[in-house]
């Protein structure tokens, strides 16, 4: 049966799903199935548009756990890699045939072609400030499984994917389709506790980071901050609006979209398990 890992919606209302199946061989009906991994477009009226294989570097077995859109048709995924028995990240840009092109480096450091030049060798026509980018990390850092599933990517207007990596101070990336970065900026949590679990666009330049507290299974635990909402300016990084959300009476609701720093929808359910849409604005 297979198992939906992540979507994302493109600004023109494109609706993209990443799915992970497994797949048995013909040739060798008695070996274990083997994970599949599809980007799945559909519909306005919620049927299939297209599926597309998802094909990862050469050598390496990838699991997808995020995915974004640009505009050009192209993808961001991020997630787990397995080879010689150890666990990694990846990050990098898939064709609209779902073939790897290029790694991002989601990382400390900007990582410069041969010749010198910013970001992946043969590009052109990006700014001579970019780079490239890298999402592994050092055995001292967190382990993959927690620092893949800690970054979120999300598509915006302009055509970009931004790229939020890190919980207690958190990096936004500005990513071009080619694979550059554009920008970057340091994302301070609104409150101590907090963690972003969600991220999407918040209108023509703007997104929104929802903040929530993340229990870690202790006795009596009890949350320090309720939920935040803080709207940032994609082109500078500053911190427009910050909104603490009510109480609700919904078992579980996320944030889904907001078409401007004001308006938000969230999906959740109610208690008698049925599905509910609510919409929160600004007063």
């Amino acid at each position: 049966m297979p198992s939906r890992e992540s979507f994302d919606v493109r600004p023109d209302g494109t609706l993209y799903a990443l799915l992970e199946t497994a797949r048995q061989s013909m040739s060798q009906p008695q070996r274990k199935p083997e994970p599949a991994n599809f980007i799945v477009e559909y519909n306005e009226d919620g049927t299939v548009a297209s599926r597309i294989r998802i094909r990862g570097e050469p050598g390496k077995r990838i699991q997808p756990l995020r995915l974004a859109a640009f505009a050009d048709g192209s993808f961001l995924l991020s997630g787990t890699t397995t080879g010689g028995n150890q666990l990694g990240t990846f990050a990098g840009i898939f064709s609209r045939q779902g073939t790897f092109v290029a790694p991002l480096q989601l990382g400390n450091a900007l990582v410069r072609s041969e010749d010198g030049s910013p970001g992946i060798s043969g590009r052109s026509g990006e700014p001579p400030e970019s780079g490239q980018i890298s999402l592994n990390r050092h055995n001292s850092g967190p382990n993959p499984v927690s620092l893949a599933s800690s970054t979120l990517s999300a598509s915006l207007q302009d055509g970009n994917v931004y790229v939020l990596q890190g919980s207690r101070e958190a990096t936004l990336y500005a990513v071009s389709a080619a694979g550059y970065i554009l920008r970057s900026f340091t994302v301070k949590l609104p409150a101590p506790g907090l963690r972003p679990v969600q991220m999407a666009a918040a209108g023509a330049g703007y997104l929104f980071v929802d903040y929530r507290y993340v229990p870690s299974g202790a006795p009596g635990e009890v949350p320090e901050h309720p939920e935040m909402i803080v709207v940032l300016d994609t082109q500078t990084g500053e911190e427009v609006r910050i909104y603490q959300m009510p109480n609700r009476n919904s078992d579980f609701a996320v944030p889904a979209c907001a078409d401007s720093p004001d308006d938000f929808l969230f999906i959740g359910s109610t208690n008698d398990n049925r599905l509910e849409v609510i919409r929160y604005s600004a007063r």
